[in-house]
């Protein structure tokens, strides 16, 4: 024989989100009923913590790093007049930028080493 043929795993991933919504149907129930009753989860997800970044944490986290406000918005990939705002307090990060700020907050030189700027 020449050369072996190999199949391909079977797809796990749906193709869209209609496929994901068929399958959950084909389960018989929602997706919370089907994922709140899955033997292997609590019966309910507890609710997401929500951490938010005042205003002078926003600066602290900035001084801790050392940085000036041009480059420290330039890090963390924002506009200084959005970074100003949050320090004045007439903004709050959210999202990405957000849980970045928490990681600098804890690990300031793996930030500074892991965005060039150590």
């Amino acid at each position: 024989m020449s050369g072996s043929s190999t199949s391909s795993p079977p797809r796990c991933v749906p193709k869209s989100p209609e496929d994901d919504r068929r399958g959950i149907g084909r389960l018989g129930g929602s997706d919370d009923s089907v994922i709140n009753s899955h033997p292997g989860l609590p019966s309910a997800l507890p609710a997401p913590t929500l951490i938010t970044v005042h205003p002078n944490e926003v600066r602290a986290i900035r001084y801790k790093l050392k940085q000036t406000q041009a480059d420290f918005a330039v890090m963390i990939g924002v506009s200084v007049a959005t970074l100003q705002s949050w320090e004045d307090g007439r903004r709050r990060p959210d999202g990405p930028a957000e849980a970045l700020l928490r990681i600098a907050d804890k690990n300031p030189k793996t930030v500074l080493k892991i965005l060039g700027r150590a």
